[in-house]
């Protein structure tokens, strides 16, 4: 187990360890950052220490080709030579302040698979989220903003047969936004919205009585009330065809103790009292 046949297996280990020696797991990684201010007050950062800058980073990683080239003090070009694990900088055209990091596994000279771009922000060192990463950040966030929107929707809604569901809010901001020109504009607006439900009810009330008026009211009947009308128990009192007394503010109504005044300024019909004859009583028996 110890002759040349194990040695690989302990220099890979040995090469996995080293490469794991920030002790932090890949999502970890891609959430944290990293600035060496003493780096930077010794030697500054600029294109020719920019890859020695990251090599200090937790995502370095020690068994890459870079190391290797460190160690033996030879030139970046003699990584196209190389295969396996490299860091190369990328130009942007922006140093010093947004330097651009890829790590690429090399296959060939002409075929590389990239694995991770990182990029030093003003001194500080971070890992650009993967696509997934990023697309799942957003929609979480769109969601938490969507549920917080929905909360203080709820919150706030309000119901009447009147007028439906409303929303009234609170707060400064919505205050301050009431204030406003755009406020002032929106709420002549819902008042405006507000007087037309109440103007088309009362034209279907309007319609609903004119309707029963139409169908349960005869035609002739309609102008109840004025000088003339026919009113409905008038054939009843003066017989048929008999029209009602006339309509007036003294008008008195005839019965059989007297004059009796029209309540209301409308006369009453007639009403027939019981007629008293004066007999006499017969005589007591003897």
């Amino acid at each position: 187990a110890g002759g040349p046949a194990g040695a690989p297996a302990r220099r890979g280990a040995a090469r996995a360890a080293m490469a794991n020696s920030s002790g932090l797991r890949e999502d970890e990684l891609a959430e944290i950052a990293f600035n060496d201010e003493n780096f930077i007050r010794m030697f500054g950062l600029h294109v020719n220490n920019a890859l020695d800058y990251f090599a200090l980073s937790p995502w370095y990683d020690h068994t890459s080709n870079n190391e290797l080239v460190r160690m033996q003090k030879l030139g970046l070009e003699v990584l196209q030579t190389m295969k396996g694990i490299e860091y190369r900088l990328l130009h942007t055209g922006h140093e010093p302040v947004l330097f651009v990091v890829v790590k690429q596994e090399r296959a060939s000279q002409t075929i590389v698979r990239q694995q991770a771009i990182y990029y030093i922000l003003d001194k500080t060192i971070y890992q650009a989220p993967t696509l997934q990463r990023l697309v799942v950040s957003r929609l979480v966030k769109t969601a938490a903003h969507l549920q917080n929107a929905f909360d203080k929707l709820n919150s706030a809604m309000r119901y009447a047969p009147s007028q439906g569901f409303t929303w009234h809010f609170e707060g400064d901001a919505y205050k301050s936004w009431r204030q406003s020109s755009e406020g002032l504009a929106f709420e002549r607006r819902r008042k405006r919205r507000d007087e037309r439900p109440e103007r088309r009810g009362e034209a279907e009330i309007s319609g609903i009585l004119k309707t029963i008026l139409n169908d349960f009211v005869p035609k002739d009947q309609h102008g109840l009330g004025g000088a003339g009308a026919v009113l409905p128990g008038a054939a009843a009192v003066g017989g048929p065809g008999a029209a009602a007394p006339a309509l007036g503010s003294n008008a008195t109504q005839a019965t059989g103790g007297g004059q009796t005044p029209a309540s209301g300024g409308l006369a009453t019909p007639a009403l027939q009292t019981p007629a008293v004859h004066n007999t006499p009583a017969p005589a007591p028996p003897p």
